[in-house]
């Protein structure tokens, strides 16, 4: 990805509320079909980690959806994370 397009999807990021809380149910596979179905429709969206305990649980969340949705991580602040699938 390009820092150019990476710049821009981050300021739409900015933009964005939360559309998805990760709660104590964990990433199951309906979180992620439902993640899934979300970026086919978007391309971006944004998830608060309410089970993260610091940085690192947050890390491992993101990449964990990151690699089950096939889409990249765009941002991670605090316990919320963006991420973006390109569907063309």
């Amino acid at each position: 990805m390009k820092k150019e397009q990476l710049k821009e999807l981050k300021q739409i990021a900015n933009s964005l509320k939360p559309q998805f809380n990760l709660g104590k149910s964990g990433i199951t596979e309906k979180f992620i079909e439902t993640i899934d179905n979300y970026l086919t429709a978007h391309n971006i969206l944004k998830v608060k980690a309410l089970i993260a305990e610091d940085k690192s649980s947050l890390e491992y969340l993101a990449n964990e959806i990151a690699k089950e949705t096939n889409s990249t991580i765009i941002d991670k602040r605090g316990f919320t994370f963006v991420v973006y699938r390109d569907n063309n």
